[in-house]
């Protein structure tokens, strides 16, 4: 390569003189010298915009009775100052007769505070929950059944899509969006966090290093593992 570069000087020399051929070769080094200082800098915008803008994706395994009944799968995007949260997940098992369940969820966050969530759960086929709860000034409101409705809390910092994410070692409330209101945290002498809902069921959280790794659902028709797949 590096012979062939010198023979093509030599022959440019030979035709158009050496002023004419060293000429072009000193435009060339500061045309690739300027190339070689934008592409740094587009290497900079590059890496600025990744370190700002970052994705999150965690994937979970639900089992009942150590039999696999459904999947769950989570993912968090961070873009600045920005949060939002998304979970999508489903569910079949046969008790008695057979139970099918989708469940979507997703919040969205703004320098630590929500602003924004909605729920949506479908069972057998038949939708259960279709909620939009969306802070307007000081208050959040929520929609549902095309009826608009305050709820009286204060701002939520934490609700439950939030606890996938974080350990919640300095939180004593959570907001649960689908009863609208902030609910207790207890640690429980195994070393999870639970979560008692108005309903009678509960949830159950166990970390290592961080990272949520089980979730123990008790509800009134079953009791499930949701298990972190490595």
């Amino acid at each position: 390569m590096i012979s062939f570069i010198i023979f093509r000087i030599i022959q440019n020399i030979r035709a158009n003189g050496w002023r004419y051929t060293f000429s072009k070769i000193n435009a060339c080094f500061i045309y690739y010298s300027k190339l070689k200082y934008i592409l740094l800098l587009l290497l900079f915008v590059l890496t600025a915009v990744t370190l700002q803008s970052q994705q999150l994706e965690i994937n979970y395994q639900i089992e009942r009775n150590g039999e696999k009944i459904g999947w769950m799968k989570l993912s968090r995007q961070t873009n600045g100052e920005q949060c939002t949260l998304n979970l999508l997940s489903e569910i079949t098992f046969r008790f008695f007769l057979k139970f099918s369940a989708q469940l979507k969820e997703y919040a969205q966050f703004e320098k630590g505070i929500m602003q924004l969530s909605k729920q949506f759960q479908q069972m057998n086929g038949k939708i259960k929950i279709d909620n939009l709860i969306k802070l307007e000034g000081n208050n959040y409101v929520i929609t549902k059944n095309e009826a608009d409705e305050i709820i009286p809390v204060s701002e939520v910092k934490l609700n439950l899509l939030c606890l996938y994410f974080k350990e919640p070692v300095d939180n004593h409330i959570v907001f649960a969006d689908n009863f609208q209101r902030f609910l207790p945290i207890t640690k429980t002498t195994d070393g999870g966090y639970k979560v008692l809902f108005p309903d009678g069921g509960s949830n159950c959280y166990y970390y290592q290093s961080g990272i949520c790794y089980r979730i123990f659902i008790n509800k009134s028709l079953y009791s499930a593992n949701i298990i972190l797949i490595h």
